[in-house]
Order: C-alpha cells, then structure tokens, then sequence
C-alpha cells in the first residue's frame, strides 16, 4: 500500500517544485530581470524552464505591490509566475488555477474557474482581485 502511495504523492508534492529546484535557467532569468528592471514580454525559442519547455513566454510586469515575473506557454494557457510581492498577494491570477511550489515560486493554469472550482488536481481557484 505504501509503494502505491508514493509515486501519487511525488507527482503531487514533487515534481513541480523540484523541476524548478533543479533548474537554473528560471532563477538566472528572474535575476538578471529585476536587477536591470526589464519590463515587457519576449518569446524564448530554445531551451526550458521547469518542465515548461520552448517556445515560450518571459513577461515581467510591476505594480505598486511587487514584481510578477511569467514563464508561460505561448496560448498562456499554462506556467510558472515568480512573484515578489509587498503585502497582500490577491490578484496576481486572477480568474485563474494557481499552486504555490515554494518561495516565491507559483506554477498556474489557465483553466478558468466559472461557476465551480474546475481546476486541475492541487491547484486552486484565486478568485478575481
């Protein structure tokens, strides 16, 4: 019984986070952006993020409260938002499926959220801001 338990609570608990852990490009990116203060999206053509891999989207926007920082696929359907924030954190997904991994680190998904909860398994509902 506990065999079976352990890769549902691996995919569940782990992989997400730990493809982030171990990946250097995403915190080399999220460095260089807020220490140059670039703002804007670009269109990333080879390599990966997590397990988000290329073609992909970097848009890094500011707002009174902090930093938002989006690893996204190009339908922005789905990806992974480093958010530095300064108080309340509401508003950064809004309408939309979020996770907190760890740190500062959150994965998304776009699937909206309508007049019930249909998001994906571990991820919840942050509701409009």
């Amino acid at each position: 019984m506990g065999l079976c338990l352990v890769p549902l609570l691996w995919t569940y608990f782990g992989i997400l986070p730990s493809s982030l852990r171990w990946d250097t490009t995403g915190p080399a990116t999220v460095r260089r952006i807020l220490t140059s203060a670039t703002l804007g999206c670009r269109e990333v053509d080879t390599g990966s993020v997590g397990l988000l891999n290329a073609p992909y989207e970097v848009c890094a926007t500011t707002t009174s409260v902090g930093y938002d920082i989006e690893f996204e696929t190009l339908d922005q359907t789905r990806g992974y938002a480093y958010i530095q924030h300064w108080g309340r954190l509401g508003g950064w997904f809004p309408d939309q499926c979020a996770r907190h991994l760890f740190g500062h680190w959150w994965a998304f998904n776009g699937s909206t959220i309508g007049s019930g909860n249909n998001c994906p398994l571990g991820y919840g509902g942050q509701g409009a801001a």
